[in-house]
């Protein structure tokens, strides 16, 4: 959670944001989902979820900036907007439709257990 506190605090205006938005750092599973969140983890998005997993499972650098080089060529690739790339990851990583970097989160999270998250909806 410390190391994504800088990401955290943008986002929040209140303590109880700042603790609700941190969860997902602490949480081993997510089981609880944003109706936005929800909405984009359908078939299409399942389908972007296992096409991201299948790149980043290829890396051995799982720092942020080269997480987010990979989703940007998968989105250049398969012209698919940044946006909507990342909406069903980070519903299936964070359970929200609202979070910090995702590239920042994943690096924090670790690729053991980003890619356990998206493997649960991919």
């Amino acid at each position: 959670i410390l190391k994504g506190m800088t990401g955290l605090k943008q986002l929040a205006k209140l303590l109880t944001e700042l603790t609700y938005n941190a969860l997902f750092y602490a949480l081993e599973t997510i089981t609880s989902f944003t109706d936005k969140a929800l909405d984009s983890l359908n078939d299409e998005g399942k389908g972007i979820i296992r096409l991201i997993v299948t790149e980043l499972e290829k890396t051995g650098n799982w720092q942020h900036s080269n997480i987010e080089m990979i989703l940007r060529e998968v989105s250049d690739r398969e012209g698919i907007k940044l946006g909507n790339l990342m909406a069903p990851l980070r519903a299936a990583i964070t359970g929200s439709h609202n979070s910090p970097s995702m590239f920042e989160a994943m690096e924090i999270l670790g690729k053991d257990e980003t890619l356990k998250r998206l493997k649960a909806f991919g």
